[in-house]
């Protein structure tokens, strides 16, 4: 695995309050060009200035070139664009330049959510479980009221009691379940699986979209909540049709793409619906290419193997197991590691970079190598201290994820939230309380 690379590209456009000339002659004394290499710059539809950079160094170069009046874009070797360094993007936005990339910003401290995370344990232990709907609740405010995205922070405004609601009637079905099999004579227990089982695939779908939806309402940036539109049969579809048709491996992929489909094509912002345009192609291309990783583990095991058998003779076998066993599990969670974290870079960057809402689109990027040192820590960290580095594990991956997603706005944010706002009063007499749905809790995340 290399460090990602990027590149410099520019389109010729100039900063309001630049002239081409003055610009023109700046750089050319600067980077020593010809002048037909300086007319260029600004003729060519795309000129790339530098590429197989590291981040820090393109984004230097981007800056020297800013100052001088010129725009430059940081692509990476994918040609993802990535939001330009935050003073640019303060002086953009006065300008009112678009398309305009907005960082996302996470503020949260380590020390200060460790302390809510001990007391969540601690009281959701001694309630037998019941606390666990309020710690969901301050967990999520805490971690929404820490992301910004220009100047403003999200909010999560559900209340706990909806929460728990969802999460008894689960535990009643769990019991009630568990109850008919431990008590039911053996011959009668096929029959209580024939009654659950379809329970099960006709409850799966409502749960799914249940949960969308509750999360989504209650989840709101500038008093204007999101919203989720899917539908049961499209949950049905997804989540159960779909899987049981898709009954080999080999097409694992079209499943990932219906889910991140039926998920970011029925979300909304306020009114403006998501658009989501990633196709199965390239879900079989991740897929592809974890099958090749899958193919090298598995040589590399064998070689272990193979290994094991020659210390076995040479060192007796007692030694040559302590041995192997350690290697083994390296093994196991080196690859481990290292597939979930090409599994989580692809896919984040794939939905995110497929996601758009009117003018304005997301951008997300991951690094395989920065995600797989993340994850590797975190792990490592959770595994050595028994848990308790838990919250610290939690408050690196929300700081790492705003840092490389990003809203590429194609206009005015304010405008748009403005433009939202209105058409969100004009429908608020239509969304009573009793319309709610409630969250099972189960987690259900893109």
């Amino acid at each position: 695995m290399t460090e990602a690379l990027y590149q410099v590209v520019i389109y010729g456009q100039l900063r309001p309050g630049f002239d081409q000339l003055s610009v023109r002659q700046v750089l050319q004394q600067k980077l020593r060009l010809s002048d037909l290499q300086a007319e260029k710059l600004f003729t060519n539809p795309q000129t790339v200035m530098k590429r197989n950079i590291d981040l820090d160094t393109a984004q230097r170069h981007q800056r020297n070139l800013y100052n001088h009046g010129l725009i430059a874009e940081v692509l990476s070797k994918d040609g993802i664009l990535v939001p330009p360094p935050s003073a640019i993007q303060a002086d953009m936005a006065a300008q009112g330049e678009y398309p305009q990339p907005l960082s996302f910003e996470f503020t949260g401290n380590s020390k200060e959510y460790f302390k809510i995370w001990i007391v969540n344990l601690a009281l959701t232990i001694l309630t037998l479980g019941i606390y666990s709907a309020w710690a969901k609740v301050r967990n999520k405010q805490y971690f929404y009221g820490n992301t910004f995205l220009q100047g403003a922070s999200f909010e999560y405004t559900a209340q706990p009691i909806q929460i728990l609601k969802g999460r008894l009637l689960a535990f009643l079905l769990i019991a009630l379940y568990y109850s008919l099999t431990s008590l039911a004579p053996i011959e009668y227990q096929i029959y209580i699986y024939g009654l659950f089982i379809p329970l099960i695939i006709v409850g799966v779908p409502w749960v799914v979209m249940s949960s969308l939806k509750f999360n989504a309402r209650h989840s709101t940036y500038r008093n204007i909540s999101f919203g989720f539109d899917g539908t049961y049969w499209g949950a049905m579809k997804a989540f159960i049709l779909w899987p049981i048709l898709s009954f080999t491996l080999i097409l694992v992929p079209l499943i990932w793409q219906r889910q991140q489909s039926y998920f970011a094509g029925n979300s909304r912002y306020g009114t403006e619906k998501f658009n989501f345009d990633g196709t199965v192609r390239d879900y079989f291309s991740i897929y592809g290419q974890l099958i090749l990783i899958g193919l090298g583990a598995g040589i590399v095991f064998i070689i272990l193997g193979v290994v094991s058998g020659l210390l076995g003779a040479l060192l007796g076998s007692a030694v040559a197991m302590v041995v192997v066993s350690v290697v083994y599990v390296l093994g196991y969670l080196v690859v481990g590691l290292a597939t979930r974290a090409f599994y989580v870079v692809n896919i984040n960057n794939l939905l995110y970079n497929s996601t758009s809402f009117g003018e304005h689109h997301l951008s997300c990027e991951y690094d395989l190598m920065s995600y797989l040192k993340l994850l590797s820590v975190n792990t490592l960290g959770i595994i050595f201290t028994l848990g308790l580095f838990t919250p610290y594990a939690m408050i690196r991956s929300a700081r790492y994820h705003a840092e490389r997603a990003s809203l590429v706005a194609g206009s005015s944010l304010d405008g748009f939230v403005a433009q939202q706002e209105k058409k969100a009063s004009s429908m608020a007499e239509g969304l009573a309380d009793g319309d709610d749905v409630f969250d099972m809790g189960l987690g259900i995340t893109a």
